[in-house]
This record gives structure tokens, sequence and C-alpha cells, in this order.
């Protein structure tokens, strides 16, 4: 992403969870945990949607292409690396 070693055309595996009641919000990067919270007012009502972004090919920056394959969604728990 944004080049540098993530962007050297290899797959990353990115892995975000939310837990809106709770205020926790944790993350993961080829499966290392790289973030973790708890405890923070997330708003309500419930999530209604999320978005994932899309391909892009003008950022800041310059030319930058974001791919995006095997998308899972869980509402029970962590999918983890496919």
């Amino acid at each position: 992403s944004q080049g540098g070693p993530l962007g050297s055309g290899l797959w990353n595996c990115y892995e975000y969870m939310l837990d809106q009641p709770t205020g926790s919000i944790k993350a993961w990067f080829n499966n290392v945990e790289v973030l973790s919270k708890t405890g923070l007012n997330l708003g309500t009502p419930g999530l209604q949607f999320f978005a994932l972004g899309e391909n892009q090919n003008e950022v800041v920056g310059g030319m930058h292409y974001t791919d995006y394959d095997d998308i899972a969604v869980s509402v029970v728990g962590r999918i983890g690396p496919i």
C-alpha cells in the first residue's frame, strides 16, 4: 500500500475487528496484531454498513493501485489469514 515493502506487488492480509457494544477495535497485518484498543466510544446505534474502498489510481503523491481479493466478513469471530 503506497509503496515501500508493503507495496512490492505482494499480497498482504489486513484484518479488522470492531465490537461496537464493548468499544473494542483490533487490527492484524499478515496475522500480527498491530492495534488493540478497548473502552472506546464508537457511537450508537449499531453499524448499518461499512465501506471497503475502491481500486484507486490517483491519490496524493502519484499513481497507487489497490486491489482486493478473497474478502470475507464475519459476525461471529476472527476469520484469520486464508
